[in-house]
């Protein structure tokens, strides 16, 4: 059962993986995951506001935020949720055309 992310240390997605809120570190069956700097804010991005859209914007601003005066292109955008799909169980994360992406857990 899914407790709310306030009150987690772990969340629980699908097949076996696992989040772990504090150390910011994704599993699956009790494995790390290595993830880069970009994609472990991007993924804690998503699941704080997990079943809502976060817009290009919103991922921008938060995952590059110390470089957020460049122009960041979505192609960047695309490339780093790229590579986290490949480190997730599919269908985690959905496109939502013209404007970001939502997480499902």
């Amino acid at each position: 059962m899914l407790r709310q992310i306030e009150d987690a240390d772990t969340l629980n997605l699908k097949n076996g993986y696992l989040w772990d809120c504090k150390r910011k570190q994704l599993s699956h069956e009790q494995r790390s995951i290595s993830l880069t700097q970009k994609e472990t804010l991007l993924l804690d991005l998503l699941i704080q506001k997990r079943e809502q859209c976060v817009t290009f914007e919103d991922i921008q601003v938060n995952v590059w935020a110390e470089s957020f005066e460049e122009e960041i292109s979505n192609q960047s955008v695309k490339l780093q949720i790229t590579g986290l799909r490949k480190k997730l169980p599919k269908g985690c994360i959905k496109n939502v055309y013209g404007r970001g992406y939502i997480f499902h857990a």
